[in-house]
């Protein structure tokens, strides 16, 4: 069993060299792509059906699908802060361009659509309220909110109602409603002259009706460009038709400078905890499971006590049951008292920490609705003046998207 521990760093990681991304002839600036070590054989030979392998070489390619532009960056390096550069860029635009709209489709909860809309605030506030409009059955932001598609066609169709940006979650029901958004638009003459249609986090979603229903988006008239947002495209990509022809350029304005990566990680091999040959446990035996989690957390605290030195941001994952969360949270504060502890599952999301060494614990909620985790623990650290103690972190084996 190995260690990685991830050293603070603000430098540029070399885990990323290039990232590609697949635009239109406009010079389009979206992100997302892998490693080229992580992309799947299909999806290199995608790449390689469609000849790509120099700028120059895409004037010779005839696209289907030369709408569609698929974004690819690794994982939060700013696919979203992307996808609002972009809008803005296009919304500048209108003056000469003609007045344009922005149907954003975010990740299947309420929590990442209110996060995404959150970075909306620019927007809102430079063309005036209305301009960002939530498409949802329940938001208590402070956004124009509406809960059936039919409302949001009646804003779309009054000039002085029209929203410049529209935000939705990513299900059956939004994406059918976004076809049906787009067809009103393409059907009727309306002061909409172009219409954009963003798709985050592509590969989790994708099957054949929303296929199906993306090709229908392109096929309109007023739809001037698609962008599909991923770190995995794998799934997108097919080796026929619309989904084979997919334009790529090179994309290397992306900014990595607080993000931390495998070559930014110093490795410690550990093989001296558990008695060899390794039984593992029964696949249900979650008290055993829990117990070697916590345990080997120990194992590893008290062979590299420096681990929890002032400064440090640490990630010791313990196991589904959400008792052994609250284990580590012990074992850490009793090892080094200083130490400030966050609990992220599914049922506790709390911030940690000690006045003195034999105090009780201080123990903080952490309410994310509208803001993202990261900067609400920002905040806390700076304003309990905790920011130069070790930050330990832990919950199951990951922490999910729209924590951070």
């Amino acid at each position: 069993m190995s260690v990685a521990i991830a050293k603070k760093s603000i430098s540029k990681n070399t885990v990323l060299k290039k990232t590609i991304e697949i635009t239109n002839d406009n010079d389009n600036d979206n992100e997302d792509a892998s490693d080229a070590s992580d992309t799947s054989d299909e999806y290199q030979d995608c790449i390689t059906q469609s000849k790509l392998t120099t700028p120059e070489s895409k004037e010779n390619i005839d696209y289907e699908a030369n709408k569609f532009i698929l974004c690819v960056l690794k994982t939060q390096i700013g696919k979203t802060f992307t996808a609002i550069g972009r809008i803005n860029n296009e919304l500048e635009q209108d003056s000469e361009l003609g007045k344009s709209i922005h149907l954003v489709f975010t990740m299947n909860t309420l929590l990442n659509g209110k996060q995404f809309s959150k970075r909306l605030e620019s927007i809102e506030t430079k063309y005036g309220k209305g301009s960002v409009v939530i498409l949802a059955s329940k938001y208590a932001g402070d956004y124009k909110h509406v809960s059936k598609r039919e409302e949001l066609q009646g804003l779309i169709l009054n000039k002085k109602t029209c929203p410049r940006v529209v935000v939705m979650c990513s299900n059956h029901t939004r994406y059918s409603d976004g076809v049906d958004i787009m067809q009103v638009l393409e059907d009727n003459k309306t002061n909409i002259k172009r219409a954009f249609v963003y798709y985050d986090e592509l590969h989790q979603y994708i099957n054949k009706e929303v296929r199906k229903q993306i090709e229908e988006i392109h096929n309109f008239n007023i739809t001037t460009a698609i962008y599909a947002l991923t770190a995995t495209p794998d799934k997108i990509w097919q080796a026929t038709g619309f989904w084979s022809l997919l334009k790529l350029h090179y994309f290397d304005d992306y900014n990595d400078e607080n993000y931390i990566g495998f070559a930014d990680m110093k490795i410690n091999t550990m093989d001296n905890y558990f008695s060899l040959p390794y039984i593992k446990p029964h696949p249900f035996d979650y008290s055993l499971k829990a117990f070697q989690a916590v345990g080997f957390a120990h194992h590893v605290l008290e062979q590299h006590p420096t681990i929890l030195n002032n400064g440090s941001r640490v990630f010791i994952p313990g196991h589904l049951k959400r008792s052994s969360h609250l284990e580590i949270r012990d074992l850490v504060l009793k090892t080094n008292w200083q130490s400030v502890v966050i609990v992220l599952n599914g049922e506790i999301k709390k911030l940690y920490f000690k006045t003195k060494e034999h105090e009780t614990m201080d123990a903080i909620t952490i309410t994310c609705e509208d803001e993202e985790l990261s900067n609400i623990v920002y905040d806390i650290l700076t304003k309990r003046k905790l920011i130069k103690r070790p930050i330990i972190y832990t919950g199951f084996i990951c922490i999910g998207m729209g924590c951070y």
